[in-house]
């Protein structure tokens, strides 16, 4: 299966953090293995927070809302009051797709615990990449290069994504390197205890990390 290392990677620092009295699965919509696989290993309670809802498993609530709204942090403060104890929060590949990521990211965290963290990420020395909001679908082709006119990836629209050997700026919204997610996790007070990099031969691998929130002075 494609991408079964970096599934492994996620579930192994997922195993960082268990058990835990609840996990919460940032935009696990399109993605429910991992708030599914907490769920059998050791969250006694599991939620999940997204834009729309999927198919989870029994025993995991949802809530539809906009994680990047400051509202969720106020929602959080209220649910964790009737669910106490240890809070662990699932945060993989949403950054990229945020308008304001460090602002989400700042967010979320001070609702939990600790983290699993994870995302797409630029190899150091790549491409330097920019953020184009708001692209209408029909003009996404004007962001590939020249040079796949005319070839099969013209025309390719599933999920709108090209096979990984493509991957360009052209792919990215937000360009983020590893250097600089350590540095916005270790700015909200939390310590990475362990880190994990799925290289891959391109552009691109994937980095993420296990981290807990210092204790308060």
């Amino acid at each position: 299966m494609i991408f079964e290392d970096i599934h492994q990677a996620k579930y192994d620092l997922i195993d960082k953090g268990l058990p835990s009295d609840l996990v919460i699965d940032f935009g696990s919509t399109f993605r429910p293995r991992y708030i599914e696989h907490a769920s059998k290993n050791g969250a006694k309670n599991c939620l999940s927070i997204d834009y729309q809802k999927g198919d989870f498993p029994k025993g995991v609530e949802f809530e539809q809302m906009d994680f990047s709204k400051d509202r969720i942090v106020q929602f959080l403060d209220l649910y964790r009051e009737k669910t106490p104890g240890k809070c662990l929060g699932l945060m993989y590949d949403i950054l990229l797709h945020q308008y304001g990521p460090l602002h989400v990211l700042h967010n979320l965290l001070s609702t939990v615990d600790h983290v699993c963290l994870g995302n797409p990420v630029l190899k150091e020395g790549g491409d330097p990449c920019i953020f184009l909001p708001s692209v209408p679908e029909d003009e996404q082709g004007e962001l590939f290069p020249i040079s796949w006119l005319g070839t099969e990836l013209e025309t390719q629209d599933e999920c709108r994504f090209v096979a990984e050997d493509r991957y360009t700026t052209a792919n990215w919204l937000w360009g983020l390197n590893a250097k600089l997610l350590k540095t916005w996790v270790r700015r909200q007070n939390f310590d990475i205890i362990e880190e994990i990099t799925v290289d891959r031969p391109h552009a691109w691998s994937w980095w993420g990390c296990y981290a807990v929130k210092k204790p308060s002075n």
